[in-house]
């Protein structure tokens, strides 16, 4: 799967090299959860999957870092249905909120997405900071390292009381280390421990 964040689709690559819109229409931003190519989004720009699912179809999820709409979306790879995983359900400026339900939460340009078979990792890249949702239980939002707009540094530490500069891309290894690329460094971050 792959993002075309100027062209706002989301578009899978088969086997045989066929290329397939999945989601999202072609120069058509907005925010809209849908089917296929009614769905709408605005800078989708980095992804995740989730084999098996976090619902009960069972089918794999493409979680979408949704950038310009602050917000997590969610496409069942069987069905194409969207819908919003954490954050507005309709275009709001960013803002920073943890916690439950998960409407209520709030992102301020999410950029890049890892996930484990349990939780989603996310480089909220306007708020300087790794954000995590749980796939158990209510799906609360929580902060692994940094945070808010007006925090971006650049200090080793633990949890909020690190400091990150425009998180912006991310990858995990099989050990629960994250690998943080932001402004001028790549950081380590251990999501259990929280340390930076």
């Amino acid at each position: 799967f792959v993002v075309e964040t100027a062209s706002y689709v989301l578009r899978k690559i088969g086997g045989s090299g066929a290329v397939k819109t999945r989601a999202g229409t072609a120069d058509t931003l907005g925010f809209h959860d849908d089917s296929g190519l009614a769905a709408l989004f605005n800078e989708p720009s980095g992804v995740a999957i989730v084999t098996g699912g976090v619902s009960a179809s069972g089918n794999d999820e493409l979680l979408v870092a949704d950038r310009a709409n602050n917000a997590i979306r969610s496409i069942d790879t069987g069905g194409g249905s969207a819908h919003t995983a954490a954050g507005p359900t309709a275009y709001e400026p960013g803002g920073y909120r943890d916690g439950w339900p998960t409407f209520s939460v709030r992102f301020r340009q999410p950029t890049a997405l890892a996930a484990s078979r349990t939780t989603l990792y996310i480089c909220d890249t306007g708020n300087n900071a790794i954000r995590k949702q749980r796939f158990s239980g209510s799906g609360a939002v929580s902060t692994v390292a940094g945070g808010g707009p007006s925090s971006p540094g650049s200090l080793d530490g633990v949890g909020t009381d690190a400091r990150l500069d425009q998180p912006h891309a991310m990858s995990r290894d099989g050990d629960g280390r994250l690998y943080v690329a932001e402004q001028s460094k790549i950081r380590t971050v251990h999501t259990v421990s929280e340390n930076v």
